[in-house]
């Protein structure tokens, strides 16, 4: 944003937990992410095709047959050619894909968190004791519609969704933490 950004952002002195490290003076956005190639799962999206135009030819875009049997398979392809692209260096994924809005069904809900733990569980084992980083975008509205306390929320805000959506953010960031955290993986 610049000085005529409608948009007000938090004072990082006011929640130290979310400060960012020091980023070297000569480095912009785009040079901290296109060190290396990433994963970008669902790339075809709104926010996956900025997050891949901001990686330019380091975005390795997921090419998966969503709500198909293929989907499975088609992430794991992705994980591998991943872990083949970045040989023993650190991967990296940034997971934006999803269908999944407030008025969509259970049902749908449960099959995307599936295939998230799938995918993760899948990489971990591939990855073995490779070391690397998945970064995960999940809905803060989904996650926070019923939370109480001083805005703007923050990552230290308990989460409170109201509807099967948020809840289905909630457990996808809980599978997250479960699967890589055994695997000794950053997210």
């Amino acid at each position: 944003c610049t000085s005529s950004c409608p948009i007000r952002l938090p004072d990082p002195s006011a929640a130290p937990a979310l400060r960012a490290g020091p980023r070297p003076a000569s480095s912009s956005p785009r040079d901290v992410m296109a060190d290396r190639p990433t994963l970008v799962v669902g790339s075809s999206g709104l926010l996956g095709s900025s997050v891949s135009t901001l990686l330019g030819d380091r975005a390795l875009r997921a090419r998966v047959r969503w709500s198909t049997p293929d989907a499975p398979g088609d992430l794991a392809a992705a994980a591998n050619a991943l872990l083949a692209s970045v040989e023993d260096a650190p991967w990296r994924v940034m997971w934006c894909a999803g269908a999944g809005v407030v008025g969509t069904s259970q049902e749908a809900l449960d099959a995307e968190v599936e295939e998230f733990a799938g995918f993760l569980e899948h990489l971990t084992a591939a990855a073995g004791d490779q070391r690397g980083t998945v970064f995960l975008a999940s809905s803060a509205g989904g996650l926070l519609a019923g939370a109480d306390g001083p805005r703007p929320f923050t990552e230290a805000t308990e989460p409170a969704p109201l509807a099967p959506y948020g809840h289905a953010k909630l457990a996808m960031e809980q599978v997250a933490t479960r699967i890589l955290g055994d695997a000794h993986q950053r997210l």
